[in-house]
C-alpha cells in the first residue's frame, strides 16, 4: 500500500496542473505583467489573455528586468504550485537577461 501513495500524489498533482492551474497561472501572469508595467511604464510590457495561460510580451531588456523583479514579488505571495511555475519562468527569463 505505501508504494501506491507517491503514484497517487503524482496523479493528483498532474490533475491539479491540468485542470486548475491554467486559470490560476493566467491570473498570476496578469498580476506579474501589471506590476512590471508599474515598475517600467515605458517598457511596452503587455499581458495577452488566450491560449493555455496567456502570455507576457516583453519587448525591451528593461522590461525583462522589470518582469523578473515583479515575479520575485509575486512568488512569495503565490500558492505553492503557482510559486514553482513562476520560479521556473523567472529562471528562464534570467537566462535571457
Amino acid at each position: 500500500m505505501p508504494d501506491e501513495r507517491p503514484e497517487q500524489i503524482s496523479d493528483y498533482m498532474e490533475s491539479l496542473a491540468g485542470n486548475l492551474a491554467p486559470a490560476a497561472i493566467s491570473g498570476w501572469l496578469k498580476k506579474v505583467a501589471e506590476r512590471a508595467r508599474e515598475l517600467c511604464p515605458e517598457s511596452g510590457i503587455e499581458f495577452t489573455p488566450g491560449g493555455d495561460f496567456g502570455s507576457i510580451t516583453i519587448p525591451t531588456k528593461e522590461g525583462l528586468r522589470c518582469v523578473i523583479e515583479s515575479i520575485k514579488v509575486h512568488e512569495v505571495q503565490a500558492p505553492e504550485l503557482i510559486r514553482t511555475i513562476l520560479a521556473t519562468y523567472r529562471t528562464s527569463l534570467e537566462q535571457r537577461a
